[in-house]
C-alpha cells in the first residue's frame, strides 16, 4: 500500500516538475526570440557606450547603430538626465566588441529615409586614445534629411506664387489683348511660313531639270579632277623639286658677298664725303670742280670753231692764205652775231 502511494506521489512530482521546466524553457525562448528579433545578441562579445544628445527626436530604443554602412549594434538604453544647466538625453550604445572607440569618435544621428527613420552613425577619425567599456562618447545631432527639401520647397512656392502674382497683374493691364494679337501674329507668321514652303516647292519642281543638270555637271568636274590626279601630283613633285633646290642654294655666302660689297661701298661713300681720292676731290674742292668746267666749256667752244673754221688750224694752201681767209671769215661771222 505504502509503495502504490510512494510510486503515485512520485509520478504527480514528476509531471509538476516536467510543466514547470516547460514553462520556464518557453518563456525564455519567447524572451530569447522577442530581444533578437529587435537586434540584441546575448550571447555576442559586446561593449556598452554612453552618448550625450541634446535631442533625439525619431531614436527610439533598438535604433540601430552604423559603422561605415555596416550594423554594429543598437541603442539599448535612453533616459534624461540634467547637465549644467540643461536636460540633456543619455542614450545607452551596445556596440559590437570588435569595434573601437577613441576620444576622437562621435555618434551623429542620421536620417535614413524620407520617411523620418533615423539611425546613429560612427564617426572614428583615429585610435589613438581608445575608449574603455561604459564611456562616454560625443553625440551630435545631424539635420533632418528632409529640412533642406522643406526649405527649397517654401523657395519654389514663393517664386510660384509671385509668378502667378505677376501673370495676374499683366493679364488685368491689357495682357489678354497682347496675348490675343501675339496669337493672331503667329498665325499669320505660320501662314507666311506655309505660303513661303509651297512656293519652295513649286520651285524646286520647275527647276529640277536644271538643278539635276547642275548636278551632272558638277559629277563631271569632279571626275576631270580626279583624272587630273596624276598631273597635280608631277606638279606637287616639280614644286617640292624646286624648294628643296631654293633650300640646297648658297644663299648664305650670297648674302655675305652682298654684306661684303655693301660695307666697301660704305667705305668708298666715306672717303668721298672726306675728300680724298680723285672722286673725294671732285665732290669737295670746288676750285678743282669749276676749273674742269671751265676747261670742258673752253674744249668745247674749241671743237664748234675748229668745225666751223677749220683752215685755221689745218692749213693745205700751197700759198699760205687759206688761214688768213678763215681768220677774216671769223672775225665777219662774231660782228655779225654782236650786231644782232
Amino acid at each position: 500500500m505504502l509503495y502504490f502511494a510512494l510510486n503515485s506521489f512520485n509520478l504527480k512530482l514528476e509531471r509538476e516538475t516536467k510543466i514547470g521546466i516547460f514553462t520556464i524553457a518557453a518563456v525564455s525562448i519567447l524572451y530569447i526570440g522577442y530581444n533578437f528579433l529587435k537586434g540584441k545578441r546575448f550571447f555576442a562579445d559586446v561593449k556598452e557606450y554612453y552618448v550625450v544628445f541634446n535631442s533625439i527626436e525619431g531614436v527610439v530604443k533598438s535604433t540601430p547603430v552604423y559603422y561605415k554602412g555596416l550594423k554594429v549594434g543598437q541603442v539599448d538604453k535612453i533616459t534624461l538626465i540634467h547637465a549644467d544647466t540643461a536636460n540633456r538625453i543619455l542614450a545607452l550604445l551596445a556596440v559590437d566588441g570588435k569595434i573601437s572607440l577613441s576620444k576622437t569618435s562621435s555618434a551623429i544621428i542620421v536620417s535614413q529615409d524620407l520617411l523620418g527613420s533615423k539611425a546613429i552613425k560612427l564617426e572614428i577619425p583615429d585610435l589613438n586614445q581608445k575608449l574603455q567599456n561604459r564611456d562616454t562618447l560625443r553625440g551630435i545631432d545631424e539635420e533632418d534629411l528632409l529640412t533642406p527639401i522643406k526649405d527649397k520647397s517654401e523657395r519654389v512656392l514663393m517664386s510660384i506664387e509671385k509668378l502667378l502674382t505677376e501673370v495676374n497683374y499683366i493679364m488685368e493691364n491689357g495682357g489678354r489683348k497682347q496675348i490675343s494679337s501675339g496669337i493672331s501674329d503667329l498665325s499669320d507668321i505660320l501662314n507666311n511660313l506655309k505660303q513661303t514652303s509651297e512656293s519652295l516647292n513649286l520651285f524646286i519642281a520647275q527647276e529640277r531639270k536644271s538643278i539635276s543638270t547642275s548636278i551632272d555637271n558638277f559629277e563631271t568636274v569632279s571626275n576631270a579632277l580626279k583624272g587630273s590626279t596624276g598631273n597635280l601630283t608631277k606638279t606637287a613633285n616639280n614644286l617640292k623639286q624646286i624648294t628643296d633646290s631654293l633650300a640646297n642654294a648658297p644663299i648664305k655666302q650670297s648674302f655675305e658677298h652682298i654684306e661684303k660689297a655693301s660695307s666697301e661701298l660704305n667705305i668708298l661713300l666715306t672717303q668721298i664725303n672726306a675728300g680724298e681720292g680723285t672722286m673725294g676731290k671732285l665732290a669737295k674742292d670746288s676750285i678743282l670742280y669749276h676749273n674742269l668746267n671751265r676747261s670742258a666749256f673752253e674744249l668745247q667752244s674749241l671743237l664748234k670753231d675748229f668745225q666751223e673754221y677749220p683752215a685755221r688750224y689745218v692749213n693745205v694752201s700751197v700759198f699760205g692764205n687759206a688761214s688768213k681767209k678763215a681768220d677774216k671769215q671769223r672775225a665777219k661771222d662774231k660782228k655779225k652775231q654782236s650786231s644782232k
